[in-house]
């Protein structure tokens, strides 16, 4: 096995920045609402998060390889924890939509340095235990966050706590003799959002129904349980579970994927979530146990799209002689977060339409349209050998951000 020096430099700092995050996170919109801000002014500062994380995607692929790992993790996360110390500046809803969307700027940022790097250390017998470590790793540090919260009073001296941690992210980086992953040659194609689309149309497709599924899924299951009649303690029950789930199914899913094949593993999920969403739709009045069984189930499911889909896509980059892995890991974010941004909109409007239930009636479309176009491409198109798949990678639950 491949020795882990190289690996655990880069867990470690998303260790830390994920404790951040964590704070900062929760932490936004209950302070805006201690300041008597409506709630559609704070979902427009939510909104402005994930604008920021898309442009981040957008840009910072061609800095980072530029100037390389570490010194790109130095910039990005500096600049992050400075837009989080400035949020202690109360100057208005408009301010604060700003800073958020530099903050999802840095996060974006972050991520790209991070899934670069273990993607060009991940050996091919390794890769997706490698990255299910990754996404353990984010949890984790997501975990510990909230606890700050729940500790100390919601007031800018605990932003700066977390701003003071977001920008400690690049140490362990610069405390590691581990190689860190070479400057792209010149003439190697830079793999954008369009490139890839080309490349795997499977591997973004997976990524986009992650943003549109797994965020919506996060951040509305809330709205609808209560919406049905369920008590704070039941929802509270219920994201714990599937919070739970989301990480724990990471290691097996990975291993998984690498012995049988992305796309095999991604159209079943695809297919068992979409029926599982149907089955949460159908069974809206029923028991709590059920519904938290149900849920767990889901959770399995879509918890690990953005995994198959960037993995998938990562083996046609091998296969296809190798690419720009720093301005893909760009490309495959960009993907997630579009479908992040458009996800809790068009489910919000589902549960207008039909109820508090229309949520896991747009997961279950989702979903099964996601599993109809993998099983046309796996019709057209062969998998790539065993000996080019790349790495399994996943992304933290949106409500992390």
């Amino acid at each position: 096995m491949a020795s882990p020096s190289p690996i655990v430099p880069v867990l470690s700092s998303m260790f830390i920045a994920y404790i951040a995050l964590g704070v900062v996170g929760p932490l936004v919109p209950l302070m805006l609402l201690s300041h008597g801000v409506p709630a559609p002014e704070i979902g427009l500062v939510a909104s402005c998060y994930s604008a920021g994380f898309i442009v981040g995607t957008l840009v910072l692929g061609r800095l980072i390889a530029r100037i390389g790992h570490r010194a790109g993790m130095v910039v990005v996360s500096v600049f992050a924890g400075l837009t989080v110390a400035a949020l202690t500046v109360e100057s208005g809803t408009i301010l604060w939509a700003a800073l958020r969307a530099a903050m999802g700027l840095g996060h974006a940022g972050i991520c790209i340095v991070a899934e670069s790097w273990l993607n060009s250390h991940a050996g091919n017998h390794n890769r997706g235990r490698i990255f299910s470590a990754y996404l353990l790793t984010t949890w984790g540090g997501s975990a510990l966050g909230p606890l700050a919260i729940g500790a100390f009073p919601a007031s800018g001296g605990l932003l700066l706590a977390a701003a003071g941690v977001l920008g400690l992210t690049a140490l362990p980086l610069l405390q590691s003799r581990a190689a860190a992953p070479p400057a792209p040659p010149a003439n190697r194609p830079r793999m954008g959002l369009v490139a890839l689309m080309r490349l795997s149309p499977v591997g973004i497709a997976c990524c986009l129904a992650a943003g549109l599924c797994n965020t919506a899924y996060y951040a509305m299951s809330p709205v609808a349980l209560a919406g049905q009649g369920h008590s704070t303690g039941e929802i509270a029950s219920f994201l714990v579970a599937i919070n739970l789930a989301g990480m724990l199914v990471q290691m097996p899913l990975g291993m998984l994927s690498d012995r049988i094949g992305r796309r095999q593993v991604a159209v079943s999920a695809l297919t068992l979530g979409g029926v599982t969403g149907g089955l949460l739709f159908h069974l809206a009045d029923t028991g709590m146990a059920v519904l938290v069984a149900a849920g767990i189930g889901l959770a399995c499911m879509t918890s690990g799209l953005y995994g198959l889909g960037a993995s998938q896509t990562n083996d046609r980059i091998a296969e296809d002689g190798g690419g720009d892995t720093v301005s893909a890991s760009g490309g495959l974010l960009l993907a997630w977060a579009i479908g992040s941004t458009v996800g809790p909109t068009v489910a919000g409007a589902a549960m207008a339409w039909i109820g508090p239930a229309g949520l896991f009636f747009y997961l279950a479309c989702v979903l099964v349209a996601g599993a109809v176009f993998t099983a046309i491409r796996m019709v057209l198109r062969s998998d790539a050998p065993r000996d080019a798949r790349a790495a399994f990678v996943d992304l933290p639950p949106a409500g992390h951000s």
